[in-house]
C-alpha cells in the first residue's frame, strides 16, 4: 500500500541517518557558512544548471550541493570551522574544495564547457589540483568559475538484457592517476553525461541501488 506522510517522512529521515552524503547535505542546508559565486562560459555568458559541490578539503567528503540559476549564480551553506559533523561527531575545519560539474546538454551549452574544481588559475580539472577554500565564520565567501570549452562523455547504464538502470553513479576518473574528476547519476532511461576537458579517462559505474 501507499505510505502516509508520516511514514514517508520517517523513511526519508532513516535514509538521511544511514547515508553520510545525504545527512551532510541536509544538515548543511542550515549551516552558518556561505559560499556564493557565478559560473560563466569562455565568453562570459552565464551557465545555468551547473552542479556545484563542496567537499571537505583533504578527505573529499561531500558536504553541500547546489545548482546555478538562469543567471549563472549559486549559493550554498557549509559548516564553519569548529562545527560538529552530525554524522560522525568530528569537529570540522571549515576548509573545502569546490567543483562546478557540467552535465547540461547541447541546447543549454553547445560549447560543452568542461567541469572543473575551483582554483585561482582556473585550470583545476581534478580534485588533486583544487585550491582550499576556508570558511571560518559567517562571512560570505565568493568564488566564481569561468569554464573552458571541452568535450562530453555520455552513455547508458543497462542491465544484462538492455533495460536502463536509474540512479547508478557514474564516476569519471583521470586515466593516468585515477583521480576522480566528476560524477553523474543515470536518469530514468539509464542515460548519463558529463562534460570534461579533452583527455583520457576511466569510467566507473557504481550501483548502490536495489536494482
Amino acid at each position: 500500500g501507499s505510505l502516509t506522510a508520516i511514514q514517508l517522512s520517517d523513511a526519508l529521515n532513516t535514509e538521511a541517518l544511514n547515508n553520510e552524503e545525504v545527512a551532510n547535505v541536509v544538515t548543511s542546508s542550515t549551516a552558518a557558512g556561505t559560499i556564493c559565486g557565478t559560473v560563466t562560459n569562455s565568453s562570459s555568458d552565464p551557465l545555468a544548471d551547473i552542479n556545484i559541490v563542496a567537499r571537505d578539503f583533504g578527505n573529499w567528503v561531500t558536504r553541500a550541493k547546489a545548482k546555478t540559476a538562469d543567471d549563472g549564480t549559486y549559493c550554498l551553506n557549509v559548516p564553519v570551522a569548529g562545527d560538529v559533523d552530525a554524522f560522525t561527531g568530528a569537529t570540522l575545519s571549515g576548509e573545502y574544495i569546490l567543483g562546478a560539474i557540467n552535465r547540461t546538454g547541447d541546447n543549454t551549452d553547445p560549447g560543452r564547457h568542461a567541469s572543473e574544481w575551483w582554483s585561482t588559475g582556473g585550470t583545476a580539472y581534478n580534485q588533486f589540483d583544487a585550491q582550499m577554500i576556508a570558511v571560518p565564520d559567517e562571512t560570505v565567501v565568493n568564488r566564481d568559475f569561468m569554464l573552458a570549452p571541452g568535450a562530453r562523455i555520455r552513455g547508458t547504464v543497462t542491465d544484462s538484457v538492455g533495460v536502463g538502470l536509474e540512479g547508478v553513479k557514474v564516476v569519471i576518473r583521470d586515466f593516468d592517476n585515477r583521480t576522480p574528476l566528476a560524477s553523474a547519476r543515470s536518469n530514468a532511461a539509464g542515460g548519463y553525461r558529463v562534460n570534461v576537458i579533452p583527455g583520457k579517462y576511466l569510467v566507473v559505474a557504481r550501483n548502490k541501488t536495489i536494482q
